[in-house]
């Protein structure tokens, strides 16, 4: 009986041991949530940046129809 109980240990063992190759999907889903946050992050930035430049032109061109 001893015998049998180490040779289901070795086994389990084994399949528990990390093999090369077995994380792509693991892999694959970091890489896709990594590029949902940066595409988050751009349009934040955009839609930030998009006000402040829309009130930039608004100034300069309200300062230029004065002058003239």
């Amino acid at each position: 009986m001893p015998m049998s109980s180490l040779i289901m240990f070795r086994i389990w063992i084994a399949s528990a041991v990390e093999r090369p190759g077995q994380d792509r999907g693991a892999s694959l889903v970091e890489y896709a949530m990594l590029m949902g946050l940066i595409a988050v992050v751009c349009i934040i930035a955009v839609t930030q940046l998009g006000a402040a430049v829309d009130t930039s032109f608004g100034s300069s061109g309200s300062s230029l129809l004065v002058a003239n």
